[in-house]
């Protein structure tokens, strides 16, 4: 073969794989630079939020408290459990986040909540415990289903009416023996059992809601009782020094006027109280001596620090000092408790009682005179949103199983 020719052979084989080379090569650059952009794009929206969210934590004041506390987080429960589990990076990095801020704001509520249920449920030497065991005597004879006692323990803890607890047996009922509900409904038999469970039911809520009252306003009474506790020890030891007494706050007086206030600002201020653990307060109060008294109780002297969340975090923001005993920067965490906590119950009724200086004493926080009298005390009793605290629980759910799988 001519040598000529096979060079030329060799020239234009080595032109054709260097062509198809470059070709493949700036594919795949492109290919690997839009994958890199789409990536790129959700882990920077991901950095951005974690950033969005450590300023606004470390610097509320900054912040409209729409930004700061998502009031909107709630409405959009069904949408953050779905997407968590979505094909679509972006959505999934978002829904994530969204239920971490669920678990901030909430958690610590809904545990309080829940734990209160098992101690009202389940304390031996309780009041709905000894009526449980009278009321069942009156009612049965012989033992009682533990299908029965699910049913009763699950209507109690989901805050069931009677007509939802009637339902749901009824509804029970029917698919457990394979008929319609209106068979169900049409069987003498069956009605009876219906009937006869939920006339017990019935009586058994009707205590079981008085004992949550009790130890839920419990919560709060013994908080104000602390303060005003700290307030006489002060006045004990100080007892020969009358004008440095009468320079400090009255915490009698000034939380005795909360009763005044108008709502929206009576329900940020039983939140932020109830937002404090009773321990926490008492190291409030007492570490940085009589200064802490006078901070925290100060906080409590103009309605305008409570008017609404936005003067909230902006007015209480610099009591950042007053908190330093029970931890570092340790407010802004409260603030969003206190948010969260009005979310649960407090907002519905502020909303539904425009006439706040009517509430009914299941809505208030109440203490006793010396003659058992029940004493309003201004503060408002958060009436738990029971379906809203279950959406939540079954997000975190879902958070923690992704967390326990490592896709977190």
């Amino acid at each position: 073969m001519n040598k000529n020719i096979l060079k030329n052979i060799i020239i234009f084989i080595t032109l054709l794989v260097s062509m198809y080379a470059g070709i493949f090569y700036f594919s795949l650059k492109a290919y690997t630079d839009e994958l890199n952009r789409v990536y790129g794009d959700v882990m920077d929206y991901n950095l951005n939020i974690r950033e969005s969210l450590e300023d606004i934590k470390n610097n509320p004041s900054k912040y409209d408290p729409n930004l700061y506390i998502d009031g909107n987080l709630l409405e959009n429960l069904s949408k953050i459990s779905k997407d968590m589990n979505s094909d679509i990076p972006m959505e999934q990095a978002v829904a994530k986040m969204k239920a971490k801020e669920l678990k901030d704001y909430y958690a610590t509520h809904i545990q309080e909540y829940a734990d209160i249920q098992e101690f009202v449920l389940n304390n031996r030497q309780g009041n709905f415990r000894k009526e449980f065991k009278r009321i069942f005597s009156e009612t049965y004879r012989g033992d009682i289903s533990s299908a029965t006692m699910k049913r009763l323990g699950h209507g109690f803890r989901n805050n069931l009416s009677l007509e939802e607890f009637q339902n749901k047996m009824m509804e029970d009922g029917a698919k457990k023996f394979g008929v319609s509900l209106e068979e169900w409904k049409n069987d003498p038999e069956a009605m009876e059992g219906v009937n006869r469970v939920s006339g017990m039911y019935e009586k058994m809520k009707a205590v079981y809601d008085q004992e949550f009252e009790k130890a839920t306003n419990k919560i709060q009474t013994d908080k104000l009782s602390t303060i005003k506790q700290r307030w006489g020890s002060i006045k004990e030891e100080f007892k020969g020094d009358t004008k440095f007494i009468n320079s400090l706050p009255n915490a009698n007086v000034i939380l005795d006027g909360i009763k005044t206030w108008d709502g929206e600002s009576r329900a940020n201020a039983s939140a932020f109280l109830h937002s404090i653990p009773l321990k926490d307060l008492n190291v409030i109060l007492t570490t940085r001596g009589v200064n802490g008294y006078k901070e925290f109780i100060e906080i409590f002297s103009d309605p305008d620090n409570f008017k609404n969340v936005r003067a909230m975090i902006s007015n209480i923001s610099p009591f950042s000092e007053t908190f330093s005993p029970i931890g570092s920067n340790v407010l802004p965490s409260i603030l969003k408790q206190v948010r969260g906590y009005k979310n649960l119950g407090l907002n519905s009724i502020v909303k539904n009682n425009p006439n706040i200086f009517n509430l009914g004493s299941n809505n208030v926080v109440y203490q006793y005179d010396q003659y058992g009298n029940k004493i309003d005390t201004g503060f408002i009793r958060n009436n738990y949103d029971v379906k809203k605290i279950n959406e939540i629980m079954s997000v975190l759910d879902e958070l923690a199983k992704l967390e326990a799988m490592g896709n977190i």
